[in-house]
């Protein structure tokens, strides 16, 4: 302890001392656990505490929801100075919490609620840049050029300015979503939602159609919890889990619709910012090339790549079967793969892929304890024999 006091007293001397700027990318989302609420026997006496507590936190996901903020922090430099130990740090610390403080406004334009106006900002500036610094580079080399890059200046600037509006109101419809997909008490609901929104197929026809299919979801889900909500309750926990349930399953008939309506105004909006900004940018999304690599569990082993085999495990860890087996091999049933026959280590799976969401359904499968003898294997078909 004596030694740390003493270098902490002990006086440098700095020619110069140099610490590089720092940029910051801030991202948060707060999704609490509403479900647990206090489930005692005077619940029917805190049922109005329960609905306010529910509809603050509902308020408080909305408002928190800050995705990629940057925040730029000065560089530090200090020449030909004397500084102990605490005065260096105290120096240092007093210096970056002043450049975080007189960028809070950062923080607050960047929420999600009032539709990150910040990111707008950049983006136009970046558009601005580009108008400017495109033309200059092209009158650098010769006439043609120059109105070369003014075009390509000028596309960059419409497609910033529309981009940054249609995220804009994504952001702001998907807050909002998100606050109302909270009131509905479902963690299962709140759960497929974000993993719904995590995806981004290349494809606009199918990440439209998704959005769509959220909607319709989100309107069956809610008609049907009025009837699956107060029967799971009262299987968890009685006859107090059964009212529960019928407020989560009353809730839900008019949340979940509507959080899916939202849901897909966010998506398509969120669509067409990407695409205008892939335009704009002159630039592609980044997209597998290949499946992720096969191996085999049973051997462990890594072995050379096979797309036959990765082809086969992605489809397999797309349906409902992934969780009951492993994948073994896989034969096409139609043209471009768009039908197959899964062998798993347990099932004989015949599945196709859909038209508009590309997720494949399962149109038939047996367990090998059906069988009553070997398939028959002929030309153009496989026999099944079951018991």
């Amino acid at each position: 302890i004596s030694s740390c006091a003493e270098a902490e007293s002990v006086i440098n001397y700095f020619d110069l001392l140099h610490l590089s700027p720092l940029k910051v990318h801030v991202s948060f989302s707060m999704q609490n656990n509403i479900d647990d609420t206090d489930s005692s026997d005077s619940s029917i006496v805190k049922l109005p505490f329960s609905a306010l507590y529910i509809l603050l936190q509902s308020i408080g996901v909305t408002l928190s929801d800050i995705d990629d903020v940057v925040f730029k922090l000065a560089f530090f430099e200090r020449r030909f100075q004397f500084f102990t130990g605490t005065e260096l740090q105290d120096s240092v610390l007093n210096h970056y919490q002043g450049q975080a403080i007189k960028q809070i406004y950062v923080l607050v334009f960047g929420l999600d609620v009032l539709g990150n106006p910040y990111g707008l900002v950049m983006g136009l500036a970046e558009g601005v840049t580009s108008l400017f610094y495109e033309p200059y580079q092209g009158m650098i080399q010769g006439p043609e050029e120059f109105f070369e890059g003014l075009g390509l200046g000028t596309l960059s600037l419409l497609g910033h300015t529309l981009g940054g509006a249609a995220g804009a109101v994504s952001k702001v419809t998907g807050a909002i979503g998100k606050g109302i997909a909270t009131i509905t008490m479902d963690d299962e609901f709140q759960k497929k939602r974000l993993e719904a929104k995590s995806k981004h197929p290349a494809d606009i026809k199918k990440n439209l159609a998704r959005g769509g299919k959220g909607a319709v979801m989100g309107l069956f889900s809610g008609v049907t919890g009025v009837v699956t909500k107060p029967l799971e309750g009262a299987k968890k926990d009685g006859a107090t889990g059964f009212f529960k349930g019928i407020g989560k399953g009353l809730i839900g008939v008019v949340a979940r619709p509507v959080s899916g309506v939202v849901d897909l105004a966010s998506t398509t909006f969120d669509t067409i910012q990407r695409q205008v900004i892939l335009i704009a940018d002159r630039s592609e999304e980044v997209q597998k090339l290949r499946p992720p690599r096969w191996i085999n569990p049973d051997s462990g082993i890594i072995t050379l790549y096979s797309l036959r085999n990765a082809t086969g495990f992605a489809i397999l860890n797309k349906g409902k079967f992934a969780m009951d087996g492993h994948y073994v091999d896989h034969v096409a049933t139609k043209e471009d793969n768009k039908g197959v026959l899964l062998i798993t280590n347990k099932f004989v799976i015949e599945a196709h892929t859909g038209e508009v969401f590309g997720q494949w359904k399962c149109d038939w499968f047996c367990s090998y304890q059906e069988f009553l003898t070997q398939p028959q294997l002929n030309q153009t078909y496989i026999k099944f024999f079951l018991k």
